[in-house]
């Protein structure tokens, strides 16, 4: 499913040059031993299908529509709430957009008092320290948190934050949250390769945009628009498509009909 010697943190991980090399043994091993490879994005499917024999199939994660069942209708704020949900530290830093903040206040386009970002999960401290560095900036850090309370802030937020990693080849990360934000119907901002698979799954469901971590005029327009949206209406609106495609219930139906195919050529 993910990556084993080539997932993007294996060259950070103490490993003797002898215990790399029977990762790749071991790895090879399976590869050329499986019926089927299955894997979550199509740079990984690469990945595994230049080193085995099997046929490697692409399903990516998804989110369950039965998840959001008891989840209480959007409530009115005085705030335009930017959420980031899950691990932050330094491949995933979103220091551009605290930036980007920063510089759109000092110009009088925003009212920075009308904005609220809020981290729920495991943060760094160098992140933390952030409400130090930018102390106009109303920013909430919420330790752990039940996954339904963690559903509940999703809907409640006005601007969904994503973070992928930011190190070299990372066109084919797709963190699994980024179904989670898809089923709340909520604008995306993700921060990462924009010709990427995530900024891809984003661009076709039409509810979001990626900007690179260096595109730091086009995150400030979107900022901007999305800021003023939010003023006029009181919401950001979207005329997002069809993310049924990435219901567990669509994604559990291939993962069916691979084991069939398996069951009729044995």
């Amino acid at each position: 499913r993910d990556p084993w010697t080539e997932i993007h943190y294996y060259k950070t991980v103490k490993r003797s040059s002898c215990s790399r090399k029977i990762d790749k043994e071991k790895e090879k091993k399976v590869l050329n031993n499986t019926n089927a490879i299955v894997t979550i994005s199509e740079q990984m499917k690469i990945s595994f299908s230049n080193r085995a024999n099997t046929d490697c199939n692409v399903i990516t994660n998804g989110y369950d529509p039965m998840d959001f069942t008891e989840i209480l209708k959007k409530e009115n704020s005085n705030f335009l709430k930017i959420l980031y949900v899950g691990n932050a530290g330094n491949q995933r830093d979103p220091y551009v957009v605290f930036k980007s903040l920063y510089k759109l206040a000092r110009e009088n386009k925003i009212d920075i008092k009308k904005i609220k970002m809020i981290f729920a999960g495991k943060i760094t401290e160098n992140i933390r320290n952030y409400k130090l560095q930018f102390p106009d900036i109303n920013i909430e850090f919420l330790d752990y948190i039940s996954y339904k309370s963690t559903l509940q802030l999703i809907i409640n937020s006005d601007i969904l934050l994503l973070l992928i990693n930011n190190i070299p080849n990372n066109e084919g990360i797709i963190t699994s949250k980024i179904f989670n934000y898809i089923a709340s119907g909520n604008f995306i901002l993700g921060l990462g390769p924009e010709d990427g698979e995530a900024a891809k799954i984003i661009d076709v469901i039409q509810t979001g945009i990626m900007v690179d971590y260096c595109n730091e005029e086009k995150l400030n327009n979107i900022i901007k628009t999305k800021y003023d949206e939010w003023q006029r209406n009181g919401n950001i609106t979207l005329n997002q498509k069809s993310s049924e495609k990435y219901s567990k219930y669509n994604q559990t139906k291939k993962m069916i009909e691979i084991f069939e195919a398996l069951n009729e050529n044995n």
